[in-house]
């Protein structure tokens, strides 16, 4: 005999809970519904060997790689007798270029400074001479200097230049054993006059 009902808690669906047999016609739940437990000694040998798979195809990739560069050509550089070609785009060591005319396109405009995110530049602006313009504009770099240490060649102070006039050559060579070496004055970034353009030397491969 089943045993009396017992109503549903608080919350519930309502109606009664009946407790004991179930039903009649309730079906049961066959005797294996969950899969059954492997051993913990099947489950680390089966991830050994999967590790070792891994193992063994990542040192064959490799082996692969080492092959493959050992019957190469060396590309080795005797530098510094020997110089590697750059790209055209790379970025060294700034260059000031000149007009046709062999005037200086910087115009003191100090937006290279302000658009340094490492400010590591710095221009003091002149008013020009009317009668001997040392630029086009009506005001040129009387004092142009470049901080090298803090110069991250990013190439910010090109972009932001109106007319051109600040550039990043092909120069890499910048090392040197005291600090004050490192600000470029307007003197030694400014291009001589008559002097080529050295970018333009290293797009037809001179």
């Amino acid at each position: 005999v089943a045993p009396p009902a017992t109503p549903c808690p608080a919350g519930g669906f309502g109606g009664v809970l009946k407790l004991g047999a179930p039903p009649a016609g309730a079906k049961n739940p066959p005797p294996h519904a969950h899969p059954p437990h492997r051993p913990l000694g099947d489950l680390m040998a089966r991830e050994k060997k999967s590790n070792l798979f891994e193992d063994a195809a990542g040192l064959a990739r490799g082996m692969g790689t080492t092959l493959r560069n050992f019957v190469r050509k060396p590309e080795t550089v005797s530098y510094p007798e020997e110089h590697r070609e750059v790209a055209a785009r790379f970025h060294g060591r700034h260059l000031l270029l000149r007009n046709e005319d062999m005037t200086e396109r910087c115009i003191g405009c100090e937006l290279c400074a302000a658009a340094c995110p490492s400010q590591a530049i710095y221009v003091q602006a002149e008013e020009n001479d009317p009668d001997n313009p040392v630029s086009q504009g009506q005001r040129y770099a009387g004092r142009y200097e470049i901080n090298m240490i803090r110069c991250i060649f990013c190439g910010y102070c090109e972009e932001a230049c109106p007319v051109d006039a600040v550039v990043l050559g092909p120069w890499y060579e910048l090392a040197d054993t005291d600090r004050d070496d490192f600000i470029y004055t307007k003197e030694m970034l400014l291009l001589a006059p008559n002097e080529p353009d050295p970018r333009k030397q290293v797009d037809v491969g001179e």
